[in-house]
């Protein structure tokens, strides 16, 4: 079913973040967004719909395991959306661990 799927980021114009659909559609009560924490070993997920937010688990997965559990994970949780956290230093740059989400989740 997800054989050679890859992530990819897509604009604003082909789907729409929830909260934009929410505001230009007031009847909209679909959203489940996946929040997803890509550390060193570690990858962690929560789920959010709205302003509720739960911790979901924790994978110890890299490269095409990871992409195909994500995908697995969003089709499970009906998630219209993933939300990728992109480190940042205390003075608010970019750091190391930033290049590297950056380039798994293009």
């Amino acid at each position: 079913m997800f054989k050679g799927s890859k992530i990819r980021a897509v604009s604003l114009v082909e789907i729409p973040p929830n909260a934009l659909r929410r505001k230009c559609d007031s009847n909209w009560r679909g959203g489940f967004s996946l929040g997803v924490d890509l550390g060193m070993s570690r990858t962690g997920l929560a789920l959010s719909k709205g302003f509720s937010v739960r911790p979901l688990t924790v994978l110890e997965l890299r490269g095409q395991k990871l992409e195909l559990r994500l995908l697995e994970i969003a089709q499970r949780q009906e998630v219209d959306e993933f939300i990728i956290g992109l480190p940042m230093s205390s003075d608010g740059k970019e750091t190391q661990q930033s290049n590297k989400v950056r380039s798994v989740f293009r």
